[in-house]
């Protein structure tokens, strides 16, 4: 009867000594986990304050919206220059707190300490950056912009090579017209690309979208499909008519202008497409089908480009205008669609 006793004994006390060190080990895990995580905290607020007030500025001066359309394929160099940013940030910071909370600190330790502080948030912009990139990754807005960027900037170079093609023609990309400025009926139309050559004026307009699509001049909506799921986009064509109507009725121009659109994108197929709705790669093959047919017009690429300059507009707030603008339109659009197909009776 005493070996049992004794036995149970035993075993009370490595119980209670297992408990012990386990509170001891997560006591002493609290203890370095704690400052490890404030400084980590500290770390990210300091490069907050250094960096976020000027975050628009860096995301357009480094183009780091376009980065993040390189996500999936660069995710591993991104996550190890994020890491090694991260690291040496945290170290430096780290190394500074340590130096700078020990009472008998030397003047020499002291600075060192206090240079590792700007060297902490040198080293830490890249992670930063990194933590906006991928913020733009998963921003559906910010990853359209951008793809339309991608199309507009592959149309542009393959326009500026027909160049040769049509010696003494004119080119524009991306410019806001505003007719009207200042008065109660102004107004404003944004062209991806314009093309003035000795025969003809071309409007073009540009969209990033992959795989197939149904095409159609009097379709509102296209149907789109892909591998992964089946879609539409509004009606380009109609657009870019719209745009050329107005260009030709406000510059009282002898010509019409003839309205392309190029779609940039993965394995794009046109079914029905009019043949000026293309892939953005055949785009120059569509201009020189129009060449090489007869112009009702003798065109001055120089005098025509010199008029619609006049009503070209770079100003910021004039683009804050358009875009305000078109969105009204956009909504008076959807809500006169909601009563044209209403059934009421």
């Amino acid at each position: 009867m005493i070996f049992p006793v004794h036995t149970s004994l035993r075993e009370n006390t490595v119980s209670k000594n297992n408990k012990n060190d386990s509170l001891i080990g997560t006591l002493v895990a609290g203890a370095i986990a704690l400052p490890i995580s404030a400084c980590v905290i500290a770390m990210l607020l300091l490069l907050k304050f250094c960096y976020g007030w000027a975050k628009p500025q860096i995301m357009e001066g480094m183009r780091l919206d376009e980065l993040s359309s390189e996500w999936r394929q660069r995710a591993w160099l991104y996550h190890s220059i994020a890491w090694v940013s991260g690291l040496l940030c945290f170290f430096y910071l780290f190394s500074s707190i340590v130096i700078l909370s020990l009472k008998g600190a030397t003047p020499i330790q002291m600075i060192t300490a206090a240079s590792h502080i700007p060297l902490a948030i040198l080293l830490g912009f890249p992670f930063l950056a990194v933590r906006w990139i991928w913020q733009c990754e998963s921003d559906p807005d910010i990853q359209r912009t951008v793809a339309g960027r991608k199309a507009e900037a592959f149309v542009a170079d393959a326009i500026n090579d027909q160049m040769d093609q049509c010696p003494g023609s004119r080119v524009m990309h991306g410019a806001l017209f505003v007719f009207h400025p200042g008065l109660e009926n102004e107004y404003s139309i944004e062209i991806d690309h314009l093309l003035i050559t000795k025969k003809h004026l071309y409007l073009i307009e540009t969209k990033f979208k992959s795989g197939t699509i149904w095409a159609s001049d009097t379709a509102s909506e296209w149907k789109t499909s892909t591998v992964s799921r089946d879609g539409s986009m509004r009606n380009p064509l109609m657009q870019v008519k719209n745009s050329a109507r107005v260009l030709k009725k406000e510059l009282d121009l002898p010509f019409d202008i003839i309205p392309l659109v190029a779609i940039y994108g993965n394995d794009v197929l046109l079914v029905g497409a009019p043949g000026n709705v293309v892939a953005a790669e055949n785009v120059v093959r569509a201009i020189r089908a129009f060449e090489q047919s007869v112009a009702t017009e003798d065109i001055n690429p120089k005098e025509i480009a010199s008029r619609m300059r006049m009503h070209v507009c770079d100003d910021k707030l004039a683009m804050q205008k358009h875009k305000e603008r078109a969105q009204l339109a956009k909504a008076r659009t959807e809500m006169s669609a909601i009563v044209q197909t209403a059934s009421l009776k």
